[in-house]
């Protein structure tokens, strides 16, 4: 129906209630689509493709597991993300680049704010401002 979708998980750590531990915080990034009903043909339909990307959740090392915590929900500092393995871009940056020509989210069509960007897209962005194609 034209409508990409795919979703992602970028994983940060941080030491975000700094008790020493290094605690693990989860970005969901995720292309949908969007349905809306249309009462003059009486269907429902779908709009396209939306990027939205949540704000990171904290799972902090406590008792020995994994307790995610609310009370930091939000919070991006002091963080090193994990690096993509033999990847070089996610099915989000994939489809997106498809659908908006241009990896940078900031760009694309989307619900909500964009406050993180992994390095490897930061990479992607550089390059894709300082590559031309023209011959």
């Amino acid at each position: 129906m034209g409508c990409l979708s795919a979703k992602t998980l970028h994983f940060i750590l941080s030491d975000i209630d700094r008790d020493g531990l290094t605690d693990i915080g989860c970005i969901k990034e995720e292309l949908m689509c969007t349905e809306y009903y249309n009462s003059e043909l009486d269907i429902d339909m779908m709009s396209g493709s939306v990027f939205h990307q949540d704000s990171v959740e904290w799972y902090i090392y406590r008792d020995n597991s994994w307790i995610q915590d609310l009370f930091y929900s939000n919070i991006l500092e002091n963080y090193t993300d994990l690096q993509l393995i033999n990847m070089e871009l996610t099915p989000v940056d994939f489809f997106g680049f498809m659908k908006w020509r241009t990896y940078d989210p900031r760009r694309w069509y989307k619900k909500g704010v964009v406050r993180f960007y992994p390095q490897y897209r930061k990479k992607l962005i550089y390059w894709e401002k300082h590559t031309s194609f023209d011959n």
